[in-house]
């Protein structure tokens, strides 16, 4: 099997894919560093690892603090299409994401306590107070991204806020019904039907 010249941009997306997931690789090799060095930390003191499935080590250090999550809502507030953004939306895109997880019957906090013991604990934590906008985008964001929202927030929150606004954009036009649709939006549909049935 030699070089085919023909197939050169297959050859190229191939090597695009191979690189982005090589960098998150590397991205979960970090985190996993963080983890080990964590249990080593633990280990020395002799603290059990882990009390109970769903409960951080006591005197572990909290995943998210409330410094963190206002540093990410700073660092999303100076994005391009942040003005784009509601904080209403926002409130309704975690909800919809949460409807659309594995288990639905759960809040965000509780899911993220699931896939991480003590992150979603420690993040309901850092957002108490009062519900901004950046606050409510930095939730979303862990609803979107889960356990990884932390290597976006802090690596691309031009992609972060790019994507919200997309989901922010499906969730708002999703909720619009035939009932909910101007006059003239349901007769261009039923223009679209008799000439579709001719």
């Amino acid at each position: 099997m030699g070089f085919d010249p023909r197939q050169r941009q297959r050859v190229t997306s191939n090597v695009d894919a191979l690189l982005a997931e090589n960098d998150a690789l590397r991205r979960e090799v970090r985190q996993l560093r963080r983890q080990v060095e964590l249990l080593r930390q633990q280990r020395m003191r002799k603290e059990p690892v882990q009390q109970r499935p769903w409960q951080e080590p006591t005197g572990a250090p909290p995943r998210v603090t409330t410094a963190q999550v206002d540093s990410w809502g700073e660092a999303l507030g100076q994005q391009t299409g942040w003005n784009d953004l509601r904080r209403s939306g926002l409130e309704a895109l975690i909800e919809r994401l949460n409807h659309n997880s594995f288990h639905p019957q759960l809040n965000l906090h509780q899911r993220l306590d699931r896939l991480a013991p003590g992150l979603g604990s420690d993040l309901h934590a850092a957002v108490a107070g009062p519900r901004t906008k950046k606050r409510c985008a930095v939730l979303a964001s862990f609803a979107l991204y889960g356990v990884r929202s932390s290597e976006w927030l802090d690596e691309d929150p031009q992609r972060v806020v790019t994507e919200l606004r997309q989901q922010q954009q499906q969730t708002r036009s999703g909720r619009r019904t035939r009932s909910d649709q101007r006059k003239t939006d349901r007769q261009q549909q039923g223009e679209e039907e008799q000439q579709a049935g001719r």
